[in-house]
């Protein structure tokens, strides 16, 4: 199995998307691009480069704050493993996509 074969082994579907974030690490926000999301973790890009097994929060613009740890990371990126129940985070999750998708059509046909 190459790296990149490791890289993207999930235990489920993860949403490719580009959403701003932030995570919470040493008492104060750090901007952040959220890559790709599922219920149990997040792809992230940020200039805070942090240790594997760092536990930190991350905001995500429509959907909220949740609890994580790294568990890898590759200069800017890295990769999340949320703390919070993966039943709650899909269901806001999908929430957030159906608001978006409900003003890209909105945006799309002028209504």
């Amino acid at each position: 199995m190459t790296q990149a074969d490791r890289k993207n082994q999930r235990f489920c579907f993860r949403e490719k998307i580009l959403m701003v974030g932030q995570i919470w690490r040493d008492e104060q926000w750090v901007e952040a691009s959220i890559l790709d999301i599922s219920p149990y973790g997040a792809r992230i890009c940020s200039t805070e480069e942090l240790p594997a097994v760092a536990r930190l929060k991350v905001k995500v613009d429509g959907i909220g704050e949740l609890s994580a740890t790294v568990t890898w990371h590759n200069h800017d990126e890295m990769g999340i493993s949320f703390e919070d129940d993966p039943d709650c985070v899909e269901r806001r999750l999908k929430e957030y996509l159906a608001r978006i998708t409900r003003i890209h059509k909105l945006y799309e046909t002028g209504d």
